[in-house]
C-alpha cells in the first residue's frame, strides 16, 4: 500500500484499531451444533460429525461480526468474518479478533482482507519453516491507511454492493446449469415430441432412435505427444491440445500454447474443427471439449471426428458418460478407458435432423450461460479496481459513486 496516506486518513497497525478475543467456551453454554469450521470459499460452516471433538470447553467463542483463522492457513485464506447471528465456536488452536467498533468498520475490514496488501502481508509473515504459523501478535503488525469511520462505511457499502452483483449472478449461472443438466438428461434419452418409445439395452429411447456405438458420429483417434527431442515437431502454427485445454467452464476448446509444426505431424494426426475430444487417461477422465480448430492432441485423448453439424450433440452425450467413463477405468494407479472400449460404448443416436435441433437447444442454453460467465469476469474486474481504488485512498469516496453505479 502506497506510503502516502491521503487527506483525512491516518497510517494505524492493525493491532491499534482490533483486538484479538481469548474466550472459550468453559461453561459449555454454547451447544456443540455451533462448532464452525472456517474455509476460503465458504466462510464459517458448520464441522461435520466426524470431524467435531468429544468436548468443546475449550473451543473460542467467535461473537457475531469478529473474524476468525486458522494461524496455520491464512496465508491461503483460510479466514472469514462471522455472519451468524449468534455467537459460535471455533477450534482452541484458531485465532479470533474483532473490529474496535469506535475506529474500525467490521465490514470495510472484510474488504480490506482481501486486498492484495493483505495477501502480500500474510504470505510474508509467520514462523514455523514450510508451514507458517501466523498468531494475532503478527497479524497485529499489518499497517494501512485508515480513512474515517463514515468513509469506511461507504467504501464497505460500494464494495457490498459489487460482492451481491457478483453473488447474483454467480447464482444465476449455477441455476442454468441445473436447468441446462435437466433439459439436456430428458433431450439424450426422450428427444423431441416423442410419445412412443422402446425398451434397449440402454434403457427407453423414442421409437424412431437407434442403439449403437459412438464410433458411428464418426472416426475415433487416440492422440499422441512428438518427441521434445524432435526440433521438426514443434515452433508452427498447429494448435496442442491436452486435458489442461479442456474445461468444464467451456465447451469450445482452443490448443494451448505449444504448437505443432508442419513437419511434425508426422508424429501424430490433425484432428478437424468441430471434432470432440474426451479426456481417456488420469483424474481427469471424462472431461470433454469441441475443437475450435484442426488440432493435434495428446495421448490422454480420444477425437472423435465428426461433423460440424452435429458435434453439439456428439458433445453433450460425451458430457452424460463422464460417470461411466470413471466406473470403466476401474480402480487403476492411472485411471484408463482404452480406444477400443471407448468407441465401443453404445449410446441413443436420434436421426441426424434431431441431432443438430438437441444440439441447437444445448447451445443456446450455453450461449446463456456464457454470457453469463463474461458478466461475471467484468463484475470481478470491476471489484478489483474499485478495491485497489478505494482502499488505498486513490479515489475518494465521492468520485468512486458513480464508477459503482456504473
Amino acid at each position: 500500500m502506497s506510503r502516502d496516506v491521503p487527506s483525512g486518513w491516518r497510517s494505524v497497525r492493525l493491532g491499534e484499531v482490533a483486538r484479538e478475543d481469548r474466550s472459550r467456551n468453559a461453561d459449555g453454554k454454547i451447544p456443540s451444533e455451533r462448532l464452525v469450521g472456517v474455509f476460503k470459499n465458504d466462510g464459517m460452516i458448520p464441522m461435520r460429525e466426524r470431524v467435531k471433538g468429544v468436548s468443546v470447553d475449550r473451543c473460542k467463542i467467535v461473537q457475531p461480526g469478529s473474524f476468525a483463522y486458522n494461524p496455520m492457513r491464512i496465508n491461503i485464506g483460510s479466514i472469514a468474518r462471522s455472519s451468524h447471528v449468534d455467537a459460535v465456536m471455533v477450534s482452541p488452536d484458531y485465532v479470533v479478533f474483532s473490529a474496535n467498533e469506535r475506529m474500525l468498520d467490521g465490514s470495510y475490514l472484510e474488504h480490506l482482507r482481501r486486498s492484495a496488501e493483505w495477501e502480500a502481508y500474510v504470505g510474508n509473515a509467520g514462523d514455523g519453516g514450510v508451514r507458517i504459523r501466523i498468531y494475532f501478535d503478527h497479524l497485529a503488525e499489518f499497517r494501512f491507511a485508515l480513512p474515517p469511520l463514515h468513509e469506511q462505511r461507504r467504501i464497505a457499502e460500494i464494495l457490498s454492493s459489487v460482492d451481491e452483483a457478483i453473488a447474483a449472478t454467480r447464482a444465476v449461472i449455477e441455476q442454468t446449469r441445473k436447468v441446462k443438466q435437466g433439459v439436456l438428461e430428458r433431450l439424450l434419452t426422450k428427444g423431441i415430441g416423442h410419445t412412443r418409445f422402446k425398451q434397449t439395452e440402454i434403457g427407453e429411447i423414442p421409437e424412431g432412435w437407434d442403439v449403437g456405438p459412438l464410433s458411428r458420429f464418426g472416426k475415433v483417434h487416440t492422440g499422441k505427444t512428438p518427441s521434445t527431442s524432435d526440433n521438426d515437431a514443434w515452433g508452427g502454427d498447429t494448435p496442442f491440445v491436452t486435458p489442461g485445454d479442456l474445461s468444464d467452464e467451456c465447451a469450445v476448446i482452443a490448443g494451448s500454447n505449444r504448437y505443432v509444426s508442419e513437419h511434425g505431424t508426422r508424429q501424430g494426426r490433425v484432428m478437424p474443427a468441430g471434432a470432440v475430444a474426451v479426456t481417456c487417461i488420469g483424474s481427469t477422465i471424462g472431461k470433454t471439449g469441441i475443437l475450435s480448430e484442426p488440432s493435434m492432441t495428446n495421448q490422454q485423448i480420444n477425437t472423435i471426428c465428426c461433423s460440424k453439424e452435429v458435434s453439439v450433440f456428439v458433445y453433450e452425450t460425451c458430457v452424460s458418460l463422464r460417470s461411466q467413463l470413471q466406473r470403466i477405468s476401474g480402480k487403476q494407479a492411472v485411471p484408463i478407458v482404452n480406444k477400443s472400449t471407448f468407441e465401443s460404448i453404445c449410446v441413443p443416436h436420434p436421426p441426424r435432423k434431431e441431432q443438430i435441433e438437441i444440439g441447437r437447444i444445448a447451445r443456446g442454453i450455453e450461449e446463456d450461460i456464457q454470457n453469463q460467465l463474461d458478466t461475471l469476469t467484468q463484475l470481478n474486474l470491476l471489484k478489483s479496481a474499485l478495491m485497489s481504488a478505494l482502499l488505498t485512498g486513490r479515489k475518494r469516496v465521492t468520485d468512486a459513486l458513480p464508477m459503482a453505479a456504473e
